[in-house]
C-alpha cells in the first residue's frame, strides 16, 4: 500500500512538473510571439498611413475581427478574419450603440455577439485627451494576461499615432491660417504665392465662395468665477472640436483662425441655388455640434456676399463681420444671417469709416451709454425697444417689465439728454438710423 502511495505520488510530481514544463514552453512561445508582434507595431509607426497596417497586424496577432474608430466614433480602419461585408456592418452597429450609450471615460466594454464570441472595445487616449475606440471581438474564453498585454501595446501605439497624425493637421492647419488671413486683407501681396497655397489644400480660389464668421458666446452659469484667459481656453477647444466635425462634415469648407475670429469659407455650389436653405441647415448643425459636450454656449453667424475672384474674399469676409455685428444684436433669435438679405444695412455698410458717420452716431448713441452706465438705468436699451414697437407705451413696458410711470419718466430723460422730440418724424428716422449704423459697426468694439 505504501509502495503504491509512493508511485502515485511519484507519478502526480511527474506530471505536475510536464503541465510546468509544458506551461512555460507556451509562455516562452507567447512571449517571444509577442515580442514579435511588437516589433511588428513599432516597425508599422514610420509608415504614412499606418493606421491599416496596425490594424492587420492586431487582426492577425488575436486571429479576430479587429476596428478602429475615431474619437467621433468613425470607424476609420478595419482588419476582418474570414468574415463578410455584412458582418462588418453588423459590428459596426453594434459597437456605435454601446460606445455612445456608455460613458466614454475609461475602462473597456464587453459586448454579447453571438453564442460563440464578444465585442470587447477599450477607449484610446494619451492620458488627458480622448483619441478614438479599439473593438476586439474574443472567444467567450475572455483575455488572459498575454492578450492584455498585446493590448496595452497596441493601444500604446495606436495613441502615439493618433498625437502624431493632430501634430501634422496642427501643422497643416497653421500654414492653412497663415495664407488665409494673406486673402482676407484689403490689399493682396503676392497673389502668386497664395494660389501655389490654395492649390496645396486642393482649393481653387476662383470658384465663387462666401466667408462667413462665427462667434461662441458660453452662457454666464458657465463663465462664473473665470478670467478671461480660461474663458478663451475654453473657446479654443471648443473651436478645435468645432472645426474637426465641419471637416468631417465637409472637406470642401475651409475653416481658420484669424487673431480672435472664426473664419469659414464656403464653395458657393453647395447652397444649391438655395443659400438660406442651405446655411440654416448648416447652421443647425454646428449649433448641434457645439451643444455635444454639454457646454452652454450660443453660436452666432455672419454670412458675407459671393466672392467672384481674389480681390472679393476681403469685401466678404468685411460683409461678414458687420452682418455678425447686426446679429448679435437685432437677430439674436434667428442667430445667424446672410448680408444680402440684411436690406438697409447692406447699403448702410458703405459708409463705414466715415467721419460723418461717427459724429452722427456718437451724437444719439453716446450720452445714452454713459448715462446708463453711471446711472444703472438701460436708456439704450429702454429706447431701442420703445422704437421696435413704434412708440406703443403700453407693449414697451411689458417688454422692459416697468411700469407705464416709470418708462414715461425714462422717455422724458431720453428726449431731454438727446435734445429731441420723439414725437417727430424726423427725430425718430434719425434715432432709428443711428442704432443701425451703432448695429453695423460699433457694437463690437464697445
Amino acid at each position: 500500500m505504501e509502495l503504491l502511495e509512493l508511485l502515485a505520488s511519484h507519478v502526480a510530481s511527474m506530471l505536475e512538473n510536464a503541465k510546468l514544463y509544458n506551461d512555460e514552453k507556451n509562455h516562452k512561445i507567447r512571449l517571444h510571439s509577442l515580442l514579435e508582434y511588437q516589433q511588428k507595431l513599432v516597425l508599422e509607426t514610420v509608415k504614412p498611413n499606418s493606421f491599416d497596417g496596425i490594424t492587420k497586424i492586431v487582426s492577425h496577432y488575436f486571429g479576430k475581427n479587429v476596428i478602429l474608430f475615431d474619437r467621433f466614433i468613425r470607424p476609420i480602419s478595419y482588419h476582418l478574419q474570414g468574415s463578410k461585408m455584412d458582418d462588418l456592418s453588423y459590428l459596426f452597429e453594434k459597437a456605435t450603440v454601446e460606445i455612445v450609450g456608455t460613458s466614454r471615460g475609461g475602462g473597456w466594454l464587453q459586448l454579447e455577439n453571438n453564442e460563440k464570441s464578444e465585442i470587447i472595445v477599450w477607449p484610446i487616449n494619451d492620458g488627458i485627451d480622448l483619441l478614438g475606440y479599439l473593438a476586439i471581438e474574443k472567444d467567450k474564453d475572455g483575455i488572459d494576461e498575454f492578450d492584455q498585454i498585446g493590448i496595452d501595446l497596441v493601444l500604446n501605439i495606436y495613441s502615439s499615432q493618433f498625437v502624431k497624425q493632430k501634430l501634422i493637421l496642427d501643422a497643416k492647419e497653421q500654414v492653412k491660417d497663415s495664407f488665409i488671413n494673406k486673402i482676407l486683407v484689403k490689399s493682396i501681396k503676392e497673389p502668386d504665392s497664395i494660389i501655389q497655397y490654395a492649390n496645396l489644400f486642393n482649393w481653387n480660389l476662383f470658384d465663387h465662395h462666401r466667408v462667413a464668421v462665427l462667434s461662441l458666446v458660453f452662457e454666464k452659469d458657465e463663465a462664473t468665477d473665470e478670467n478671461i484667459l480660461e474663458k478663451e481656453a475654453r473657446k479654443s477647444i471648443l473651436w478645435e472640436r468645432l472645426k474637426k466635425r465641419i471637416t468631417i462634415h465637409d472637406n470642401d469648407i475651409q475653416v481658420a483662425n484669424k487673431k480672435d475670429e472664426y473664419i469659414l469659407i464656403v464653395p458657393i455650389a453647395k447652397e444649391m441655388n438655395k443659400p438660406k436653405v442651405f446655411w440654416s441647415s448648416f447652421y443647425e448643425r454646428v449649433k448641434k455640434w457645439a451643444k455635444e459636450d454639454h457646454i452652454h454656449n450660443h453660436v452666432f453667424m455672419g454670412i458675407g456676399g459671393i466672392t467672384k475672384g481674389l480681390e472679393d474674399y476681403y469685401s466678404s469676409y468685411q460683409q461678414a463681420l458687420q452682418t455678425l455685428n447686426v446679429v448679435n444684436n437685432r437677430f439674436r433669435d434667428t442667430s445667424f444671417a446672410l448680408f444680402d438679405e440684411l436690406g438697409g444695412y447692406a447699403l448702410l455698410h458703405e459708409l463705414k469709416n466715415s467721419s460723418v458717420t461717427n459724429l452722427f452716431t456718437s451724437k444719439y448713441i453716446d450720452p445714452l451709454l454713459k448715462y446708463s452706465k453711471e446711472k444703472n438705468a438701460d436708456l439704450f436699451h429702454t429706447l431701442r425697444v420703445f422704437l421696435n414697437n413704434h412708440g406703443n407705451l403700453s407693449k414697451t413696458s411689458n417688454d422692459l417689465f416697468i411700469h407705464r410711470s416709470s418708462l414715461l419718466y425714462r422717455i422724458e430723460r431720453i428726449e431731454s439728454l438727446l435734445e429731441i422730440d420723439l414725437n417727430d418724424p424726423d427725430h425718430r428716422f434719425n434715432i432709428m438710423l443711428a442704432y443701425r449704423l451703432y448695429d453695423l459697426f460699433y457694437s463690437a468694439e464697445s
